[in-house]
């Protein structure tokens, strides 16, 4: 080949020689192949010494010349090297470059002549190309497609349709290969638009012209430059194709073919209505371009329509060459009449040689140009303004317009006051220069504003109540006058002002309670009654707390009044803050004086101890004297008698009884106290024995401390003091071994983390000895042990400061602490005292046990304190046949049936109250019970456990004692864990050692927000955020819960349960009531009971002290709330409304606390629209005032639905308050402190009786309306149902999808009216502004925007001449405004962004003066509240706009516009509005839409520009691009990189815990994926999957073969018997024989219809025979016997039940019948069985036998009975509901009920209790 490269070897020559010592020499002989060609010469190899050229040279000869080694001898041979031909050279062009010319607008042209034109270069090149082909030909096998072939294939399946305006040809040079492929031509350019044009024929070459060419601007071009590559071997670049590239110039003939264009032109001139003839229109701009060469720059202008004057001339003309207008007549021109002129232009070119004209027409218009020449006027002369009087000096007050016919800044005018006047009474009281208005604007203006110049008081004695401002506008010399009275409206800026600044008492301490102490006075300046009025108070001041108790104030009156005795031993001179408070609007108003009260004394103390005295005694020690003390009287001294006494004891021994121990000596200082001796009488015992009785049955020893009782008295006030004297211990008593068991819990294995690293002390070695204080004389070694060395102990005093002090470590050990498994050592112990130094050393024993402690425990921990009691005592053991604790757990489990185990894990003695102690523990059975169901049960059974502890509190709740530190703020109960470290209690025979805990009183409030988010964070850390078996999902990266299909747990966003039932004998128990100084609490209930409880919270038994508690009940069919603050005052109130609550519909309970300041509790019923001034409003608002300064606090379980009251204690009046009895009805929609309650109680952990989950009463209702579960909510009562549907659902049962509308727009072109809003019209007009209907405003809309500006974007502006109401979104917060000019209500929600491009929904609803603002699900921050003043006026013209605030519904004047975001599903008061096609609602008239349309799509790339650092990619999320990234990691925007994460960890992770392996994010779908453990399954790992085969261990494939052979077994037993019975006589079964065979398993339950052969019930009916039949019946076969064939009892046309008459000489069933001779078989005859044993045929003839028999009991009676699966009737399906329930139950309420409690048992057994119903719905 000639591309062979040099070096190649070609041939090797082989030559022999006779001489064999010869070398030989080889050599090229030839010259002229020597450069070609090259030989080696040792070898004879030849080979290729340069390239070779196919082209050039097709056949070498090469002559090689070998020589020997002298040269003497030479031999030559010639090699003929024919060279095959290589694809080495690119195909050459024979006619490019060129240049060609096309006219445009046609496709031809002459081939041929362009063929002629060619150069003779072009035609020997043809030629070679043909000899080529003529070569090809003979080289190329005939079954080999030739060239030609394929060109002549491809065209045939290349069709073009378009015309040829140029061939290409080109040759390839290499023509000597054999198998060569075809020329393929391609086609290029630089103008992209190429291929629109121009097409190239691959093969042949020819261009081909797609189109008509254009030449002329803006789309046409003048040339076009071709770029024409041409590839051999058809472009195959695997075989070696080149290529050659050349370029076609195609030039565009050009036609007059295009008019004058008009381009660049402004067609809007301007010309003075006062301009004389001649003169020019300015402002346009007329030029007409022809892009047609031909025509170039002979354009004429000509006007073809124009305004004609009065003569009939033209008004214009125009210059045909410049295109210029001129006024052509004089005085024509008035604006006011004609503002504009429309004309026409024409440009016309001069045309191409055959004439042919073209033509362009343009319309212009004159706009006539304003000249000042029309007066101002105003319009109307006489305006009203209004303004309050404390409007500041610039406050807007008014607008006025003076109008004329003239246009743009003609119209404006100076504005100006000429005089000033004041009313009152309508009596001008005087007229001056402008003093308090003036006009803002000092310049001609299009309007003037009127500014406040200096403030104005509408009060005394100022009285500025009116003025009447006389105004001029002057506009080109011209003027007019109009009059303005300004109206001043009384505001509430008075603050109220007390007679005294400083206002002093005297009380003596013993004043009787209720006293008036004084009375103080204020006054307010203000004029308006309303805004006179003011209330005093005792600010909320914490440190003046204890002060506000002894006294109270009437807030309207001003009277203090004593409640409380004060102490002058505490204080003797008070100072008290007193406030008369004006609230009337929202900037509270506060007037301020001082209370000084002088505490008289009374001798009301006896003497007591001047010190705190801690006396010590040695044990056995001579008697002595060992204290002298003095006392000191808190009183006065001047108030006793000074006649001071003092003794010990009765009798002045001690103990009382018994020989005396102490003696009490007294003698007189010189102040005339006494002063005290305490001396011993005789040595102490500290072991001293206490005696048997009932007082020490607890207490072995009595001597280790003695209580000294000293009676003091001052003469007339006396009391005991007492005092304790401690025995010193000494080392008398020798020891013994002893046994200490030691408990330590681990919480969350925290602690076996700590002891890898360090120990942990856990109590001292106990040896048996009666002395107490000599564990620094003893020595303790630890003994070997099998068990690992995990504990160490202190040796003695030398070695260590704790001798016996035992630690706990996993420091020296390679193993780790198992829990629950026990671990001994024993102990060897020694006495180094001299005493008991010999004595052999003793073995004491040690054992503990660690206990796992999960979170689980913690969270449901409940708790008690105890009092007269230590953490010591309670686990100590020594001397008691049991613990206090152990005695403790017992009565527990006890009380508790259903509680298997139970954790106590922290015993801690009270920081600050002596001898009490706080225990905390969980209870389990199969999960752990909730605390409140664990307080509530102990809280009933505290009789039981008070035998044996003294309790304080079930339940440990600081805040109960809280109220001076949270008083104005509200508490919370919290339990925290104070440290890692455990808490150990040490007692001699026990150590435990638990979790060191703390229950402490948080002064906050649940409806605080960094409470919510903190609760709402624990609760999505925890994954306990999605209630009742909903999980989350990611919606936008944040959290959305998904609750479970077709279930009651839709109610709220976290899957609450909002609705329950009750049947009158129920209860359920929920958490209590949070601490709040304000609270809401709302209940819906619907009953037909006129009594029962509705909610309940206190205390469930009687108690010694006042507990708090409140109670909602219907007495009589009204509302009777119960109210206590702990102080045993009941305040109670029986709200009689007009109307029955207890009517079988939905009522709506609101309560709220103002403040613990006000004292005020207000009541709402359905929301209680009506305003203040209303006759109404006493029936649905009710306000409760009390007297009591503290917060409502209480740790009892809430109670629904009814209490729970121990047995036999229903009539014992166990509760603080009179019990109606137990409620009827159904409950839903509990809120408390912002949180949807979750009504679900499980029947395990929680505590409720006979609740059922849904509503009962209106749940038929619902299931016939079937309303989709998932997207509504089914709203019903006993007269009317509906589907409510979800945000962005309607329809009948809400399946169908809102529309969402686009209100995004081009900001550049927005100009104020071009904003996107709808606008609707209210219609409904209510006959007076107080009627019901026209106080309840609702609004929803849901929204998705991501604006980020300050902006406000307007989601509901509803508004009419006086009021409005505004629904906004500012930087990116929700907030609403309500009211009027003079009064606004605002509300935000702070805490929320809305602007995250998610859907959210915003409901704003008004009820009178109140308005409510809520997102979303409006639990925790996410709603608020304003109690307002605004009083909502009805006008025809109220406005509602969707997306914008328009301030002038003519001029559409927007103020603030929703712009890049999207709207659906608006409602008004339930109804859907349709803003974009005009539907309306009955009280919504569609009027507008502005720049609305369908969709809210995200189509546009909006990753563009964002740039993430890899591995993190751009996701496009909702208009917004945002780095993400994938699998197991997290984009970390601080440092913009990706860092490791546990997606299982993250709040939104769906993925069941327990059988989790990993979570895998997936970015671009914003999703979670779960990777499952082994033999966990399901999209969420929920789902346990099945052993699969070859898992199974090896035992227990051993037990199944054992089984299987078993088996085996005995089915061979089974043969044999038979075989050895087949020969005998066959006999009747008895119903007793015990063959399990003989019962027949009848197949699944199913439809008869469909298989009535195996579902034939027939096989179990008993047949009655006739009294005569004879045994010749065939009883083996039944298919002839008439039982079996019809029923016992038939129906009539009628429909009656009859006894069939074909069956009256049947037996009676029920009686014994005669029995009726057997059959004698014959002896062949073996009743069905031949030589073949059929055990299956032989049991079923046994059967038949049995049944068929008549003398066989049992005896039944004649019953009706159905086909088991048979229908009820024959149109309906068959269901399985059929098997059970028959149409004379579906009217059986109370049976529909028997199987409810399934439906608390989770969602399987939910399907079960609807199957079985009896509710009569079909089920597939």
């Amino acid at each position: 080949m000639e591309d062979a490269e040099p070096g190649t070897t070609i041939f090797h020559l082989n030559v022999s020689d006779i001489d064999t010592d010869d070398i030989l020499t080889f050599s090229i002989a030839n010259e002229q192949e020597a450069s070609a060609f090259a030989v080696k010469e040792n070898t004879g190899e030849v080979y290729l010494a340069s390239a070779l050229d196919y082209e050039r040279v097709q056949q070498h000869s090469v002559e090689v010349q070998v020589s020997d080694s002298n040269n003497e001898h030479r031999a030559r041979t010639i090699l003929t090297v024919i060279v095959e031909d290589a694809n080495d050279n690119p195909p050459r062009f024979l006619n490019l470059p060129k240049e060609i010319i096309v006219e445009e607008g046609r496709q031809t042209v002459d081939y041929d002549q362009m063929i002629i034109r060619q150069p003779s270069r072009i035609k020997r090149d043809s030629r070679t190309y043909r000899k080529q082909k003529d070569f090809n030909k003979k080289r190329i096998s005939t079954a080999i497609k030739a060239p030609e072939d394929l060109f002549d294939e491809y065209a045939s399946q290349q069709p073009y349709s378009s015309r040829v305006i140029y061939k290409v040809e080109a040759i390839d040079p290499d023509f000597g290969r054999p198998l060569k492929l075809p020329i393929r031509y391609t086609l290029t350019s630089s103008n992209p638009l190429y291929t629109q044009f121009f097409e190239i024929h691959p093969l042949n070459g020819t261009i081909h012209l797609k189109q008509e060419l254009d030449r002329d601007p803006p789309n046409g071009f003048d040339e076009w430059l071709l770029t024409i590559i041409a590839a051999d071997e058809d472009g195959r670049e695997d075989m070696g194709s080149k290529k050659n590239a050349s370029w076609l110039k195609i030039i565009v003939k050009d036609i007059n073919d295009l008019p004058p264009m008009f381009i660049d032109v402004d067609p809007m001139g301007h010309i003075p209505e006062n301009a004389r003839a001649g003169t020019r229109v300015e402002g346009l701009r007329i030029k007409a371009t022809d892009y047609d060469k031909l025509s170039e720059n002979t354009t004429r202008y000509a006007l073809t329509l124009n305004t004609k004057s009065i003569d009939g001339s033209d008004v214009f003309r125009i210059d045909e060459i410049t295109a210029d207008i001129y006024l052509n007549v004089d005085n024509y021109l008035d604006r006011e009449k004609t503002p504009h002129h429309n004309l026409s232009i024409i440009a016309r070119d001069s045309g191409d040689q055959s004439g042919n004209l073209q033509s362009k027409e343009l319309k212009i218009t004159i706009i006539i140009d304003d000249v000042n020449d029309m007066p101002p006027r105003f319009k109307p002369k006489n305006q009203q303004a209004q303004i309050s009087e404390t409007a500041q000096r610039g406050d807007f007050v008014t607008e006025v317009r003076a109008e004329d016919d003239d246009i743009g800044v003609n119209t404006h005018s100076l504005y100006e006051i000429i005089e000033e006047c004041q009313l009152f009474n309508e009596q001008m009281i005087r007229c001056s220069n402008p003093k308090y208005f003036i006009f803002k604007e000092t310049a001609l203006a299009e309007k003037g504003t009127i500014i406040l110049l200096e403030p104005v008081n509408y009060d005394p004695p100022d009285n500025q109540v009116k003025f009447l401002l006389k105004i001029k506008a002057t506009n080109g010399g011209m003027s007019d006058f109009a009059n303005v009275t300004v109206f001043i409206t009384d505001a509430n800026d008075n603050i109220p002002v007390f007679s005294q600044s400083v206002y002093f008492a005297n009380i003596s301490e013993e004043t009787s309670l209720e006293q008036e102490i004084l009375r103080v006075h204020a006054t307010d300046n203000d004029v308006n009654p309303i805004n006179k009025e003011f209330i005093y108070r005792i600010p909320p001041d914490r440190s003046q707390y204890e002060n506000r108790q002894h006294l109270r104030i009437d807030a309207i009156d001003g009277r203090i009044y004593l409640k409380k005795n004060f102490d002058r031993e505490k204080s003797s001179t008070i100072s008290l803050p007193i406030e008369a408070v004006n609230n009337q609007s929202s900037n509270m108003l506060v007037g301020r004086a001082v209370l000084v009260i002088n505490v008289l004394d009374v001798n009301d103390n006896h003497p007591r101890f001047a010190e705190n005295y801690s006396p010590r005694i040695r044990e056995h020690s001579a008697a002595k004297k060992f204290l002298e003390f003095k006392i000191n009287d808190p009183d006065d001294q001047s108030n006793g008698k000074n006649k001071y006494r003092i003794k010990l004891g009765k009798n002045n021994i001690w103990p009382e009884e018994g020989e005396p121990k102490f003696r009490l000596d007294v003698h007189m200082d010189s102040d005339g106290k006494p002063r005290g001796t305490l001396s011993s009488l005789r040595e102490l015992d500290r072991e001293e024995l206490c005696p048997s009785t009932e007082k020490f049955k607890h207490q072995r020893y009595c001597g280790k401390y003695y209580d000294l009782p000293i009676w003091m008295s001052d003469g007339e006030q006396s009391g005991i003091n007492n005092l304790r004297v401690l025995v010193e211990d000494i080392n008398d008593n020798p020891f013994n071994s002893g046994y200490k068991s030691i408990d330590i819990y681990d919480y969350k294995h925290t602690l076996s983390k700590v002891l890898s690293t360090s120990r942990i002390y856990v109590g001292t070695a106990f040896t048996d000895d009666e002395d107490d204080w000599d564990l620094n004389s003893k020595t303790f070694e630890l003994l070997p042990s099998d068990d690992n060395s995990f504990l160490q102990i202190d040796k003695s005093m030398h070695s260590s400061r704790t001798p016996g002090a035992i630690y706990l470590t996993m420091q020296n050990s390679n193993s780790t602490i198992q829990h629950g498994v026990p671990y001994k050592y024993d102990v060897a112990v020694r006495d180094t005292h001299p005493q008991w130094a010999s004595l052999e050393p003793k073995t004491s024993y040690i054992e503990f046990r660690l206990h796992d402690l999960p979170s689980d425990a913690f969270e449901n921990a409940a708790s008690i304190r105890l009092q007269d009691i230590t953490a010591e005592e309670f686990i100590e053991t020594r001397h008691r046949p049991e613990s206090p604790l152990s005695t403790f757990k017992r009565l527990i489990l006890e009380t508790i049936p259903n509680a298997r185990h139970i954790d106590v894990f922290s015993i801690q003695n009270h920081e600050h109250l002596p001898r009490t102690i706080d225990v905390y523990y969980a209870l389990h059975g199969s999960g752990y019970l909730s605390k409140v169901k664990i307080n509530g049960l102990i809280e009933i059974a505290r009789k039981k456990l008070e035998n044996h502890f003294n309790i304080s509190q079930i339940d440990i709740n600081e805040c109960l004692n809280a109220d001076q530190q949270c008083f104005a703020i509200g508490c919370l109960n919290k339990i925290e864990v104070q440290s890692k470290q455990p808490y150990l209690i040490n007692s001699n025979q026990t150590s435990f050692i638990g979790l060191h805990l703390k229950t402490i009183a948080q002064c906050a409030c649940d409806t605080d927000v960094h409470v919510q988010q903190e609760k709402q964070k624990e609760l999505l850390k925890t994954h306990k955020y999605c209630l009742n078996g909903g999980y989350p999902t990611r919606d936008d990266h944040h959290i959305k819960c998904m609750c479970p299909d077709n279930t009651l747990y839709n109610g709220g966003e976290r899957c609450q349960l909002t609705s329950i039932s009750f049947d009158g004998n129920g209860y359920a128990w929920y958490k209590p009531l949070t601490t709040c100084d304000t609270w809401m609490l709302s209940i819906e209930f619907l009953s037909q009971t006129a009594n029962g409880s509705i909610l309940y919270n206190g205390p469930i038994t009687k108690q010694n002290q006042p507990e708090d508690y409140f109670s909602l009940q219907l007495l009589n069919g009204h509302l009777l709330i119960d109210l206590n603050f702990g102080n045993g005052k009941n305040i109670r109130r029986h709200l009689k409304t007009s109307g029955n609550l207890a009517d079988g519909k939905w009522h709506v309970i609101e309560i709220r606390q103002m403040s613990t300041i006000e004292h005020i509790l207000e009541i709402l019923i359905d929301y209680c629209p009506l305003n203040s001034i209303s006759k109404q409003y006493g029936e649905c608002r009710f306000m409760i005032e009390f007297n009591e300064d503290a917060i409502f606090s209480t740790n009892r379980p809430l109670q629904l639905g009814g209490v729970a009251l121990q047995e036999n204690e229903i009539n014992q009046q166990q509760l603080p308050m009179e019990y109606v009895g137990n409620f009827k009805g159904c409950i839903r929609n509990l809120r408390f402190a912002d949180e949807l309650y979750d009504l679900h109680v499980d029947l395990h952990s929680d505590q409720s009786v006979n609740l059922h989950e849904g509503c009962l009463l209106t749940d038929l209702k619902c299931q016939k309306l079937s309303c989709q579960s998932n997207n509504g909510i089914c709203g019903a009562d006993l007269y009317q149902v509906q589907c409510v549907c979800k945000p962005g659902r309607a329809g009948p049962t809400c399946t169908q999808e809102t529309t969402s509308y686009d209100f995004t727009y081009d900001k550049q072109t927005w100009t104020g009216d071009r904003a996107s809003y709808a606008t609707f019209r209210h219609q409904h007009k209510p006959d007076n502004d107080l009627a019901y209907s026209s106080q309840i405003l609702k609004f929803q809309i849901m929204f998705r925007t991501r604006e980020i500006s300050d902006n406000i974007l307007t989601l509901i502006d509803f508004h009419n001449d006086d009021t409005f109401m505004f629904l906004e979104i500012k930087s990116g917060h929700l907030q609403a405004r309500f009211g009027s000019k003079s009064d606004t209500q605002l509300l935000e929600l702070k805490y929320v962004l809305v602007n995250d491009g998610r859907w959210h929904t915003a409901y704003l609803d008004r009820y009178g003066q109140r308005l409510i603002l809520r997102l979303d699900d409006g639990e925790y921050y996410r709603s608020n509240i304003s109690y307002g003043k605004s009083i909502w006026k009805h006008f025809p013209n109220t406005l509602l706009n969707v997306g914008a605030r328009i301030d002038s519904a003519v001029h559409k004047i927007v103020t603030a516009d929703f712009n890049d975001g999207c709207i659906m599903d608006v409602r008004f008061n339930g109804q859907v509005l349709d803003l974009l096609n005009g539907s309306s609602s009955s009280d919504m008239k569609w009027t507008f839409q502005s720049n609305i349309k369908e969709g809210c799509d995200n189509l546009d790339n909006w990753c563009r520009g964002v740039q993430c650092r890899s591995p993190a990619f751009c996701v496009n999320t909702w208009r917004h691009g945002q780095c993400q990234c994938t699998d197991t990691f997290k984009y970390n925007p601080t440092n913009e990189t990706c860092t490791a994460f546990d997606w299982c960890s993250d709040i939104t992770n769906p993925c069941h815990v327990q059988g989790t392996k990993s979570c895998l994010y997936e970015a671009r779908e914003n999703t979670i994926k779960c990777e499952c453990k082994a033999r966990w399954q399901g999209e969420r790992c929920t789902l346990k999957a099945m052993p699969l085969a070859g898992t199974f261990s090896w035992h227990i494939i051993v037990a199944t073969l054992i089984c299987l052979l078993f088996i085996l077994f005995l089915v061979l037993i089974l043969i044999m018997f038979t075989r050895r019975r087949q020969t005998k006589k066959a006999y009747i079964l008895g119903m007793d024989d015990e063959i399990r065979d003989n019962i027949i398993n009848y197949d699944e339950e199913g439809c008869p219809d469909e298989d009535p052969v195996t579902y034939d019930i027939s096989t179990l009916k008993k047949p009655v025979f006739s009294a005569n039949s004879n045994a010749n019946n065939n009883r083996n076969g039944r298919q002839n016997s008439e039982s079996e064939s019809k029923p016992l009892l038939k129906s009539t046309p009628d429909g009656n039940t009859q006894l069939d008459s074909s069956k009256k000489s049947t037996i009676r069933k029920d009686m014994p019948p005669i029995p009726a001779p057997k059959p004698v078989l014959n002896k062949n005859q073996t009743n069905g069985l031949n030589n073949g044993i059929n055990v299956g045929e032989f049991i079923k003839g046994r059967i038949r036998d049995i049944d068929d028999d008549p003398s066989q009991p049992p005896y039944d009676s004649l019953q009706e009975y159905a086909y088991e699966g048979e229908p009820l009737a024959r149109n309906e399906e068959c269901t399985l509901s059929t098997l059970t329930i028959t149409s004379k139950d579906q009217n059986d309420t109370d049976k529909e009920l028997e199987l409810e409690y399934l439906t608390h048992m989770g969602p399987k057994f939910q399907n079960i209790a609807k199957l079985y119903s009896g509710n009569g719905e079909k089920e597939s």
